[in-house]
């Protein structure tokens, strides 16, 4: 008997039917969002967030500003310079306005993430929180995915028209106002997308939604001021509909961050396994100024010392002996104090092996590189991958693709690099200050690097000196190690795999020892065709 047969007196309202031979529309988004940007995602656990009693002006100023319902202004810039909390202060709110049902949607960038580094995943991830948050929503969103199938591998302004604008202008007519509704969206660390100018398209896209129509929402963006988001929040209409908030001295941040040290060595030598042995004088009134001095206003450098200091398995006092020792130079360059703090925390790496993995966690995903089998990526491919996506199967670049996607939990990079189980956890375990790891070794949740900062100092030879990281070496790691995962088919047979690394890289190539491109071909036979005329042989 067909569906409903016989049925009466009944009425179904916003309702869609979709063919089950097909996908439905709801499980297409989930499919193409980047669930770990959320403010609650497992990818981002122990998000740094503001200590109690700290940054109390400037959350206030912007609750104030989301619970206001006859506020002008859509938008709310904080900006400042790395390291002062920004981030932190995104999550606080987020969680805050989470608990009050006020946030409809957040997204936080991150550079060494594949998904959180792409905008194209950037209203997809929206459209589906809008979907849960505002449930009225939720119809007209599946509708027009429904209609319009291909919608995620669309321009941006062509995402943002049907997959937000257009739903929240169909549903606030249904929208219980009542009462409080859920309004605010975050996005966190614009500046860490992967092109500066398709920052300035997002904030083109967002504020003529907000001056053209009526929309129920409005957005903290939280970045660094970075020249191309400076001009378009100082210079096109986006002026007109926001606010700037600088974080800088006017927030007394030496304050807020003398109140965390103190806060944090207090807790310390409550729980700390030689608590019993530390004076309750320590650490001394000095000690915390010199560090209140150091900090320079960075948040990140107090939050480094702290989980240096705090190591369990070392002595607190000989550790902050150590911070206070550094041998400050050149104070007048910028975030000089952290850098120092950062090579020395690298100089106490007993296993060459820690760098190694290091790299991995920092190199822009593979992701960010164009593909004809990614068509949702439409960036500027880096050349050397580029390359390597031209000649290497689809069933290898499908390989590639899945790797970059693949969170970098310790227990995937020991079957990545062949490492016995526990392995990279061991290399990593004395990295805690400056890395998230998970407390079990075998966790399948990934590593998370907690400020954007580390991996701009491993980039920056100028800074990280002899602990720069070479993005080309990392790469033919990384594909050195996928395609040895490919050696246990008969995949690879007509090709030889140190020939096939340093030809898929040729800007790195000179740069690369035999012992970093030929490792795996020790496995290989004598009988392996070479390569012919610079390409490889039908895969």
């Amino acid at each position: 008997m067909p569906p409903f047969a016989n049925a009466h007196h009944f009425v179904i309202q916003n309702s869609s039917f979709y063919d089950q031979a097909g996908k439905p529309a709801f499980e297409a988004l989930q499919e193409s969002i980047a669930p770990g940007a959320f403010h609650n995602s497992s990818e981002r656990f122990n998000a740094p967030k503001c200590h109690p009693s700290t940054r109390q002006a400037v959350q206030r100023r912007i609750i104030s500003w989301v619970d206001d319902i006859n506020r002008t202004e859509g938008v709310i810039w904080l900006n400042g310079l790395a390291g002062v909390g920004k981030s932190a202060i995104a999550q606080t709110l987020a969680e805050d306005c989470h608990r009050r049902k006020r946030l409809a949607a957040s997204f936080f960038f991150s550079r060494t993430a594949a998904r959180r580094t792409d905008a194209t995943y950037l209203f997809p991830t929206i459209a589906y929180q809008l979907a849960l948050s505002i449930p009225s929503a939720r119809p007209y969103i599946e509708d027009a995915i429904e209609v319009e199938p291909s919608i995620f591998s669309l321009s941006l302004e062509t995402q943002m028209d049907v997959l937000i604008i257009r739903p929240l202008q169909s549903a606030e007519s249904t929208q219980d106002h009542t009462g409080t509704t859920a309004d605010l969206i975050i996005i966190d660390g614009l500046d860490e997308c992967h092109n500066p100018e398709t920052q300035s398209h997002i904030l083109e896209l967002i504020s003529s939604a907000l001056l053209r129509y009526h929309l129920p929402i409005c957005f903290l963006i939280c970045s660094r001021p970075e020249t191309e988001i400076r001009n378009i929040f100082y210079h096109t209409e986006l002026h007109q509909t926001s606010i700037t908030i600088t974080l800088d001295d006017n927030f007394s941040p030496d304050h807020d961050i003398e109140i965390f040290l103190r806060s944090k060595f207090s807790e310390m030598k409550q729980r700390h396994t030689l608590k019993s042995v530390i004076p309750k004088s320590w650490p001394s009134n000095s000690d915390i100024q010199a560090l209140v001095t150091r900090a320079s206003g960075q948040f990140i450098y107090a939050a480094t010392v702290i989980k240096y200091i705090t190591d369990s398995r070392h002595h607190p006092i000989e550790r902050l002996s150590v911070v206070l020792g550094i041998s400050l130079q050149n104070n007048h360059m910028p975030y000089v104090q952290l850098d120092q703090l950062y090579r020395y925390i690298l100089s106490t790496i007993q296993d060459p092996g820690a760098l190694r993995i290091l790299g991995i966690l920092v190199a822009p995903s593979l992701t960010s590189s164009s593909s004809k089998d990614n068509p949702r990526s439409r960036n500027e491919p880096d050349s050397g991958v580029a390359d390597m996506h031209t000649i290497i199967t689809k069933s290898t670049q499908k390989r590639l693709h899945t790797l970059a996607l693949h969170p970098w939990s310790t227990q995937f990079l020991d079957k990545l690099l062949t490492f016995r189980p526990g392995m990279v956890y061991m290399l990593l375990t004395d990295l805690h200050s400056v890395l998230s790891l998970p407390a079990d070794a075998s966790s399948s949740v990934p590593i998370n690097i907690p400020h954007a900062s580390f991996s701009e100092f491993l980039l920056d030879r100028s800074r990280s000196q002899t602990f720069f990281v070479d993005l080309g070496l990392v790469y033919a790691d990384l594909a050195a190690c996928c395609l040895r995962q490919c050696t246990t088919s008969s995949e690879l047979k007509q090709v030889s795999l140190s020939r096939t690394i340093y030809n898929t890289l040729p800007n790195y190539g000179m740069r690369l020892g035999k012992s970093s491109l030929f490792s795996v071909q020790e496995k290989r036979t004598a009988e392996e065709k070479p390569v012919k005329n610079g390409s490889l042989q039908a895969m």
